[in-house]
Parts: C-alpha cells; structure tokens; sequence
C-alpha cells in the first residue's frame, strides 16, 4: 500500500506475522509513542476502507529534509481499533532521499512502538543495503526477504523512500 500523501516512492515493506510485545498498537499509543514525541507536531487524516478498517495517515515535517514542508509520512491500517499495517514513507521532493542517521533513528523509533525493537538493528542495515533498489511500478511489486521474524520489501520508485510492515 504506497501512502496517500507521497508521489511514487522508494519503498521498503516489512511484514511481521505475530505481535512481539504485549503492548497496544493503537492509534492513540502510536500519537503518545517516542517516534511522534520527538518528531513533534503531525497532521492526520483517516478514512473508512472498502476493504473494512481504517486508513490512518500523519504527516510530519522531516529534520532531515532541510525545508519546512510535509516530507515524512506514517499510516496505520487499523482493524477493531488495533494497528495491522504501518509504513512511512519520506518525500524530498527536490531530490533523492539519502539515508541518515535520522532516518535510522525514526525507523529503530517506529519498530519499538510495533514492539519489535529487538529488529531494529538488522532492519535498519537491510534497508541501508536496499534502499536504492528500482521499482517504478511500486515497491509492492519487490519480493519478500526474511531480516529476523520480519517479511522485509524494500525498493525506490521515484526519488522516494517507503518502508512498510504487518
């Protein structure tokens, strides 16, 4: 699923197949996670899918993109109020993204609110060796590699980053 508030993007897909922590995923836990708290203020949107639950989409402004526009992206499939799916995606915009300590530091902030921070070293060294990888159809279209209890995809299209898991 390629976010709503990006162009085509590079893209990266993680998929987890059981929870690894009892903690809720929850929308609410995931506005008062460490990942929203340091990135500061967010817009969100949500809408009701054909396919049932609900779309969950924050939009926030990335340190690392230098300007002030929306460039970073999260949304949340959540089904009877749990979280099923995430992804984030970073736009530049003007630019390729380059992978930063930043970005590794918000993917390792994501992951612990999935409750699998455990994976965040071996997923962040995944996506540094696969981000560039083309996919101008969509990442969707990339085959799924095992990094730990992960299904990771990972890919570009365009100039933009996505990474998703379930």
């Amino acid at each position: 699923m390629q976010p709503s508030w990006c162009a085509p993007a590079l893209i990266l897909i993680v998929g987890l197949s059981a929870p690894l922590t009892a903690a809720p995923r929850t929308t609410e836990a995931f506005e008062s996670s460490d990942f929203c708290k340091k990135l500061g203020h967010f817009e969100k949107k949500s809408w009701t899918l054909k396919t049932g639950g609900t779309n969950a989409s924050y939009t926030f402004v990335d340190p690392d993109s230098g300007n002030s526009e929306p460039s970073l992206g999260v949304e949340l499939l959540v089904v009877a109020n749990q979280v099923k799916d995430i992804s984030i995606g970073w736009s530049p915009y003007d630019s390729p993204v380059k992978w930063t300590s930043g970005k590794s530091e918000q993917v390792k902030n994501l992951l612990k609110f999935w409750g699998a921070p455990n994976m965040s070293e071996e997923l962040v060294v995944y996506a540094k060796a696969h981000f560039r990888d083309n996919y101008p159809n969509g990442v969707g279209n990339a085959a799924h590699k095992p990094v730990g209890s992960l299904s990771v995809q990972c890919g570009r299209t365009g100039n933009d980053v996505y990474l998703a898991w379930k």
